[in-house]
Order: C-alpha cells, then structure tokens, then sequence
C-alpha cells in the first residue's frame, strides 16, 4: 500500500472569481505534469506529490503518492500512473499499487470504470477487472510511447510517438506521430497522422473530444481537427511552441506548451484566442504550461513547471 498524506499546507493561489485565473510560477514545490477533476474534486500531480482540493479549489492538500497522470471513473476508484500504476478506492486517502504485466514508466491513465488504459514507453495495457489482471493492448508498434488517452461514447482514442530508425538523422531516429482507435475496446487500427510540414519530428501529446463529436489533436507545434473521427485532419490552429497538453468540454478547447503559451476556443475549435497570463504568471521565465483540464461546471485546471526556481512547478485555477 502507498499511503496519502492530508496533512494540509501551503495553498496553491486561487481564482478570485468567474473565469478569472490566478496562481504563480513556482507554487508548488515539484513540477506539475497532470491534472484532473470530478465536480469539485480537483488533483494536481508531479513527481513529488499529489495535490487535492475537495471544494472547487479553496484548499488543498499536499503529499505523496507523486506520478505522472491521475484519472479516475468516480471518486470510488482513483488511478495513478507513473513508475507503475496504483488505485484508491477511499476518496484518494490510501493507494495501492497493481501488478501490472510491464515495467516501464506510464505516462498516461484512462479509459472507462469497466476498461482501464494504462500506456507509457513501451507498453500499453488495460484491465476489465478493476485492476486485478491486465493486457497487453496489440498495436504492432516496435518503439512506442503512448502519451494520452480519450474516450467517446465506445469509441477509445490513443495518441503518442513513434521512434524510427533514421540513418540520416543526426541522433539515428526521427519520430512519428501515433494515432490508435478502437471502436470495441479490444482491437485497434492505427490512423494516418495529419502531415504538418513544420518538422522532421512529430508526436501527439494531446487528443479529446467536443460536444459536437468533433475529435481535437495535439501535435507537435499545432492543434488538428477532424469531423470524421480521424479519416481527414485539418489544421485547427498553429500554437508556435512545442504543445504539451490539451482539453476539451462541450465547446470549448484549451492548449498549452511551453513559454506560457495558452491558446482557448469557445467554438469547438474552430476560432482561437491567446490568453493572456502574463498578469498571473508575470516575469521572463520560461515557464512549461504542460498540463490543463476542464470541468462540466467551468472550473479549469492548469498546471505546468517553472524555471524561476528548481523544481518548481505551477498550478493555475479557473474556478466558477
């Protein structure tokens, strides 16, 4: 068993009211590499702690377990993915770790209550079970790493990158963009990824779905779209830095990457707007935005890394 720690601190700063964002750089004392929500339940989770909030954001608590991912189908089953994966069945009070069939480092956890998705550098597995045995997801991919996942109505959506032998590259690879999708939960195909022309290298890091259905891709420099659940892509928006995380809920989007780079639409993608958060994130650090969620109510998570001290990480909230 990993055990949780309540034991309050330090709060992260709070939005002061409607779709206002406040925080700071360096808020928090570890990088900030996922966050995640249910109603008023919110999580921020890095390397060194999970951070909980269960009042919309007021307070929070600080403490381990520490990963890379947090997810869950309802408070009553809670699933973090990092060294390996672990599950709390209490309201994230206690966690205890799966034996999963791979030893890898997870990047991502997803799915649904009956399939759980777990995927990272090479491995992507899921269990029907609630944890008690999982498998091997075929995908025919040498050298993979999967990086997030989304779901919709039965169909389940998997992105990440590939590393391909290149002998005329510099490092002896380039990497490619992997898009997977099922339509059962059991068996998946992989579709052609959208052809940005801005690199050699490319990878997904970021994939959901708007109230109209419409499917929204993270790739390396851009955000892509398609109306026919990944048969054709078009170029939703040019973000101009690398894109490291990316949100969908009803119609609207959120994307971040790296040099504060925040771009939102309200219109299921189709129009974008920078937003501004040089008032909450002020100074000429080089801050990661590299993580962001959004809740049926409005409250919005994002979270990312500073360089203003090391090891910082940032936590912004968007509460309603």
């Amino acid at each position: 068993m990993v055990a949780a720690s309540s034991a309050p601190v330090a709060t992260p700063a709070l939005s002061q009211g409607p779709l206002e964002w406040k925080g700071s750089h360096a808020n928090l004392e570890s990088p900030v590499t996922g966050v995640f929500g249910i109603g008023r339940d919110l999580f921020a989770i890095g390397p060194g702690a999970l951070s909980q909030s269960h009042d919309g954001g007021k307070e929070w608590t600080h403490g381990p377990p520490g990963g890379t991912a947090i997810w869950g189908a309802s408070m009553d089953e809670l699933w973090i993915a990092g060294s390996g994966v672990i599950r709390s069945t209490d309201r994230a009070q206690t966690w205890h770790r799966m034996s999963v069939p791979a030893s890898t480092r997870f990047e991502t956890i997803g799915g649904r209550a009956s399939d759980v998705i777990a995927g990272g550098v090479g491995a992507l597995v899921h269990s029907t079970d609630h944890g008690a045995t999982w498998t091997p997801i075929q995908h025919g991919i040498t050298d993979a790493t999967f990086i997030a996942i989304a779901t919709s109505g039965a169909e389940t959506f998997v992105v990440g990158r590939e590393q391909v032998k290149d002998p005329a590259s510099s490092i002896g690879y380039h990497t490619e963009s992997i898009i997977l999708r099922s339509r059962d939960g059991t068996t998946y195909e992989r579709l052609a990824a959208p052809k940005p022309g801005m690199t050699d290298n490319e990878e997904s890091r970021g994939v959901c779905f708007t109230a109209s259905g419409k499917v929204l891709l993270a790739m390396s420099y851009s955000v892509f779209a398609s109306a026919d659940r990944g048969a054709t892509w078009a170029r939703a928006t040019e973000v101009g830095t690398e894109v490291l995380g990316l949100a969908c809920h009803g119609k609207e989007v959120m994307t971040v990457g790296r040099n504060k780079r925040f771009l939102r639409s309200t219109d299921d993608g189709t129009t974008w707007s920078s937003h501004d958060l040089d008032t909450v994130l002020p100074g000429a650090e080089l801050i990661a935005l590299n993580g962001v969620w959004i809740g049926a109510d409005g409250t919005a998570l994002v979270s990312g890394e500073s360089y203003s001290k090391e090891g910082g990480g940032t936590l912004l909230v968007r509460a309603r």
